[in-house]
């Protein structure tokens, strides 16, 4: 096998700087007028020097049209691997090779593993769920996207999509509406830090010495709203980053607002810095959107037709990472064959799902079960555990289906900050700091999402006890809950990933902030 590598791989490059030569790349879209199939009227596609589209529509459709075709041009290859990476279903290109770092420690050593894990998120059935959710309207949008990314992907021949697809060896999957939700929950996924956290703080609070430097104790700091609390010495942080050679991943986020009081035009002025993890290409993606309804311009993700950062003629909004605690471990109790675990004094059956994984270069997919207990009714998975380690589940907020879309489809086209305040009490996970200004002069802050409600609060270990009632989730926060400044007093609000207010309910007040 291995004396056939080196004329395939001399095949793949000829073929790709043939590729290469005979488009070459630019940063804009050549102009060009195409005829595409599922268009109700003309939609109109500028992209300015830098490349950025600025789509024109008569209706919503289109305009979720013309975002799918602008977006494939620019972001299809991004699409895929997302979309894959969240369906567990990277293994179909890159076949089975070892994993090593975080990845390797909480999924598994191999790309499979990987899969296996993503798979059993069930990030796919459950968007199935939240599409049968959407409104009219909102589907609306969605279908109109999956249209336009297929129809530009009808057009192209394999010289015109990206050279990615030509290395991998595969052609784009015909794009579906709910794969917006896929993508948008796999965003939220690697932005919830329970997962990540709370084994490390299992091990740390073992440390009595230790256990005074974490949760509840390290979120003392300057709030964002509702007073203050003693800030921590910058200084001490930044010598401990140093001391543990942890300098800081290079993500976080940050963002503020003026009244109109401290600015020259006596407006507000708001400012947003959403620093993820750096990447080729990015995360974000700018665009300017204007149909009958609404125009709006800023930033979104790869395969999500609306605008998540940006302004309208009248909404100005950015937001940052709440840090909310979103998830929790469980340690189940199974019987001795391991088919039934204890939920408050009685037995129920652990539900199994069969998958099939594709491998590449593998003729036979692999077979694997994935195991389910519930929390509350939602479906969770039971993870990969070590020999000799007790069985653990883990539950998180975006398991269940919401409506989140349709909250950020009336985002877009909020008047004021009223409306924009309505729609965000439909925005689900990851839970955010948005904050907003508003044409007339008003400005502030909210804090977004869906939250457990826990009523042990701060004072739980971080791994529980799935057997045991006291540790069940009593639903979610109710808005009137959740920490909001309007027209505060001193004329501004500033939000930098830190503690959102200094009274908090139970079930927020254990966040994973960052030191002011």
């Amino acid at each position: 096998m291995r004396r056939h590598a080196l004329p395939c791989a001399r095949l793949i490059l000829s073929a790709l700087w043939r590729r290469l030569r005979r488009k070459p790349w630019a940063l804009v879209q050549p102009a060009g007028e195409y005829r595409l199939a599922g268009l109700a009227a003309e939609v109109r596609i500028r992209r300015d020097g830098a490349g950025v589209p600025h789509i024109f529509a008569e209706s919503l459709p289109d305009l979720g049209f013309g975002i799918g075709v602008a977006m494939a041009q620019d972001r299809l290859w991004q699409m895929e691997t997302l979309r894959r990476l969240a369906a567990g279903r990277l293994s179909e290109v890159a076949g089975d090779r070892p994993m090593d770092g975080p990845s390797a420690h909480l999924m598994g050593p191999s790309l499979l593993a990987v899969d296996r894990f993503y798979r059993s998120l069930r990030i796919r059935d459950v968007s199935r769920e939240e599409w049968s959710l959407a409104s009219e309207e909102g589907r609306s949008v969605l279908d109109g996207f999956a249209r336009g990314v297929n129809a530009w992907v009808a057009r192209c021949g394999p010289a015109d999509l990206a050279p990615e697809f030509l290395l991998a060896g595969i052609d784009p999957e015909p794009w579906r509406p709910e794969d917006a939700f896929v993508i948008g929950k796999l965003i939220g996924w690697l932005l919830s830090l329970s997962f990540v956290a709370k084994p490390i703080l299992a091990m740390l609070s073992e440390d009595p010495v230790l256990a005074r430097f974490l949760p509840p104790h390290l979120a003392a700091g300057q709030c964002i709203a509702g007073g203050t609390l003693p800030a921590e010495t910058p200084d001490l942080d930044l010598l401990a980053r140093h001391s543990l050679g942890l300098l800081g991943p290079g993500t976080g986020s940050n963002s503020w607002v003026l009244g109109g009081e401290r600015t020259a035009s006596g407006k507000p002025f708001l400012c947003n810095d959403p620093h993820l993890v750096f990447g080729l290409p990015a995360l974000w993606y700018p665009l300017a959107l204007t149909a009958p309804t609404h125009r709006v311009i800023g930033a979104t993700m790869a395969g999500i037709p609306a605008v998540l950062i940006g302004r309208n003629d009248d909404v100005a909004w950015g937001m940052t990472a709440a840090m909310a605690d979103e998830g929790d471990y469980y340690r189940e109790t199974l019987d001795a064959e391991g088919e039934r675990y204890l939920r408050a004094g009685a037995w129920r059956p652990v539900e199994t799902v069969d998958e099939a994984f594709r491998v590449q270069g593998r003729r036979e997919p692999i077979r694997q079960t994935l195991r389910y207990v519930r929390h509350d009714g939602v479906l969770c998975p039971l993870l990969a555990t070590r020999e000799g380690e007790p069985p653990t589940s883990f539950r998180w907020v975006g398991f269940e289906a919401w409506r989140g879309w349709d909250g950020l489809v009336r985002m877009n086209r909020a008047t004021n900050l009223r409306d924009f305040e309505s729609a965000l009490q439909e925005f689900a996970v990851p839970a955010q700091n948005f904050v907003a200004a508003d044409a007339d002069g008003t400005f502030g802050y909210f804090c977004a999402g869906k939250i457990p409600r826990r009523a042990w609060a701060e004072a739980s270990p971080p791994i529980l006890d799935g057997a045991a009632p006291e540790h069940a989730w009593d639903g979610y926060l109710a808005w009137a809950e959740h920490p909001r400044s309007v027209n505060p007093g001193v004329g501004y609000v500033v939000t930098a990933n830190n503690r959102v207010a200094q009274e908090l309910p139970p079930g927020l007040a254990g966040g994973f902030w960052e030191p002011p």
